[in-house]
Parts: structure tokens; sequence; C-alpha cells
């Protein structure tokens, strides 16, 4: 049996570690590689030739989905999955349109993984099953999340809330100063209409994400 051959491109080492890990246990699947950059996943997928690439939405040196979209057209036949901490109904449409095939968050389940890279592997199209019906009934109504008008850089601060991090450790982060992340932070609790930390976190609660 010839092996769906994945790169894992997250910038936390333990994550890669754990899914490189338990993915390897499967018959089918084998991690040839993973990366912490940008840099380092574009240099192993022209190295190691990968059926799949599951890449980190906020990972080190990517600014935002434009970035992997552009970016995509590098790793010639290798696909992607776009591993993400939220969810937003104009990104999901946007990478799907650009072409890139798989899309999850980080709260699907172990098997849901599984059979992302092998469908992702096997040239067709995966969208996380929890996500689905809740795309198709807002293209029917039109409607309008309040996740999408939050900028690409409100959402990566907005994840690294919810991994527990505090504005300084963001700030650190992103290389940027905290009052910007203040502000940053601000702006989000304004446009989801949330008062603190605790609601924001509840918001995506509440939407399984």
């Amino acid at each position: 049996m010839n092996k769906i051959r994945v790169i894992i491109a997250d910038g936390y080492a333990a994550l890669r570690q754990a899914w490189t890990s338990i993915l390897n246990e499967s018959e089918d699947i084998e991690v040839v590689g993973d990366a912490a950059n940008l840099a380092a996943a574009n240099t192993l997928a022209r190295e190691l030739d990968p059926d799949v690439i599951v890449i980190d939405v906020n990972i080190p040196g990517i600014e935002g989905v434009d970035n992997i979209i552009a970016m995509s057209r590098e790793f010639g036949r290798s696909r992607i999955i776009l591993l993400t901490g939220f969810f937003n109904i104009v990104v999901i449409r946007k990478v799907m349109k650009a072409g890139i095939p798989g899309y999850l968050t980080k709260f699907a389940n172990l098997e849901e993984f599984k059979t992302a890279i092998r469908e992702v592997g096997n040239g067709r199209v995966y969208l996380e099953e929890s996500l689905r019906d809740r795309l198709v009934y807002a293209e029917m109504l039109d409607q309008k999340d309040p996740i999408e008008l939050l900028t690409n850089r409100e959402m990566q601060v907005i994840s690294m809330v919810r991994e527990g991090l505090n504005t300084r450790e963001i700030a650190a982060s992103l290389g940027l100063s905290f009052k910007t992340v203040e502000v940053h932070r601000h702006n989000i609790y304004c446009k989801l209409k949330v008062k603190n930390r605790a609601d924001l976190l509840n918001f995506f609660y509440q939407r399984g994400l």
C-alpha cells in the first residue's frame, strides 16, 4: 500500500510531535517532515514532494490566507489542508475558490483529521463536517457572521487569546507593542459585541469552535 506522505506545518512543536506520533500509527499515512515556520515548510515541500501539507494559518512567516493561497502555487502537486482556530465564512469561500482543497479547525477530532488527509491525499475536497451545514445555511440566507468583520490580524490575536496567552505574550509573539494589541482586543470586543475574555471564549464555544 502506498502511504499518503504528509508534512505538518505548525508553530507549536508539541502539536507537531503529537500529530506525527498519532498519524504514523495509521497504515496508510506517513508524516515525512514537520516545519515550525513558512520558510521551513517551503524547503521541506521542495525536498520531500509530499502528497499533503497540513498548515496552520497562523504559522510564523504568514500574515493571512492570501499568503497561503499564493504560497500554494509553489508546492507543485502537494495539496493543502488549512488548519485554523476559527470559523470564517469569508475565509472558507476564498480558500475553496482558490483551489485549496482542505479546511479544518483545530477542534476537529483525530478521526476527522485522518479522514481529511485521506480525502485530500486522494484528490478530493474536504471541509470539516461541523462546518458544512452552517456554511450551506449561511449561503442560503446570505447570512453574515460577525467573525467576517474581523481582520486577519484580529483573528490571529483571538487565536492566541484562546490558547491562553496574555496581552504581553501576544505582543511579543506578533512583534507588536502592548498598546497595539490592546487596541486590537478592543476592536474585537466591539465587532463581536462581547465585553471580556470570558465572553469571547463563550462566543466561539456557542458556535462549536
